[in-house]
């Protein structure tokens, strides 16, 4: 029986060190890669919330003159009492938005990103 000289443990232990530093390069590009996929979704999210946001007051506003001729039409209300309704109703909506702003909205978009960054 051969016994190891220390040219093959030098061998063998150079090889050793190249499959190492090869793992710890493909641990590195995956990391990199787990990352991106993070950062390309949590940015698709943010531009479709920031669209859907843009395209709300324009739908709100055009609600709200079709709401105010209809409350003219079926209700007989004068033009100024069917919009200052309208008002009316849109100002206990922010309120009640305000108040509850925490719970519909901060902490579902804290949980979001958490979520994301974190799965």
């Amino acid at each position: 029986m051969m016994r190891p000289t220390s040219t093959d443990f030098t061998e063998e232990l150079g090889e050793t060190i190249g499959y190492l530093e090869a793992f710890a390069e493909r641990k590195i590009q995956i990391a990199k890669l787990d990352a991106a996929e993070k950062v390309a979704n949590m940015t698709a999210s943010l531009a479709t919330g920031f669209i859907l946001l843009a395209l709300l007051p324009v739908f709100l506003c055009v609600l709200s003159v079709a709401v105010g001729f209809l409350l003219v039409e079926s209700f007989g209300f004068s033009f100024a009492d069917s919009f200052l309704l309208l008002s009316g109703v849109y100002l206990l909506l922010g309120l009640g938005l305000f108040i509850g702003r925490e719970y519909l909205f901060t902490n579902p978009i804290v949980e979001k990103v958490v979520t994301t960054l974190f799965k």
